[in-house]
């Protein structure tokens, strides 16, 4: 059970880990358990699925928060959002929480756009890593509705939205020109 998890961890010293370390073991223990630990312990089932279907960069850990604000937004007035796509992994997580809620999806469908001198700073980006075809995303989400793809630099798409009101916005974007 969990509670004899707990007592083990904290009997055994495992508590002086940093807390991410220690969050990280938990949570990867729990899912190879296949223990709910959340209302929905299906959402490590969901995200095993898209990270088997199509290439996600999230952890397990920024996958479950990502869905559960997703849960907690639809309770709100609104639509969502999110910048970037990749291949629709985080998107499809967003999909499965969301109902019928819009769902604004942006990215260039290039990859990264030309590094700025400001994002050079940071080695690990290069002009086009990321890239994903709009076509391969609209397609790997087409069962949801309301998902609207809009393809280009952000914020020179945005003018579809610019009236809407948002109860989500995923921002997933890498440079911070983009950021900012």
């Amino acid at each position: 059970s969990v509670k004899r998890l707990m007592y083990k961890i904290i009997s055994s010293r495992a508590f002086l880990l940093p807390r991410k370390t220690l969050g990280n073991f938990l949570v990867y223990y729990l899912r190879c358990k296949r223990l709910e630990i959340t209302p929905a312990g299906e959402v490590f089932n969901l995200i095993d699925e898209i990270k088997g279907e199509v290439e996600m960069l999230l952890s397990f850990n920024e996958a479950r928060q990502i869905y559960f604000a997703a849960i907690s937004a639809k309770k709100c007035l609104g639509t969502d959002c999110k910048l970037s796509a990749l291949a629709g992994g985080s998107a499809k997580l967003i999909c499965e929480a969301k109902e019928d809620k819009p769902l604004h999806l942006f990215d260039t469908f290039e990859g990264l756009p030309e590094i700025s001198k400001i994002d050079a700073i940071d080695t690990r980006f290069r002009k086009g890593f990321y890239s994903a075809s709009m076509e391969s995303v609209k397609h790997y989400l087409e069962k949801y509705k309301n998902v609207y793809l809009y393809r280009g630099l952000f914020p020179h798409t945005a003018k579809p939205v610019e009236s809407k009101f948002f109860s989500f916005v995923h921002l997933d974007v890498d440079l911070y020109e983009s950021t900012l």
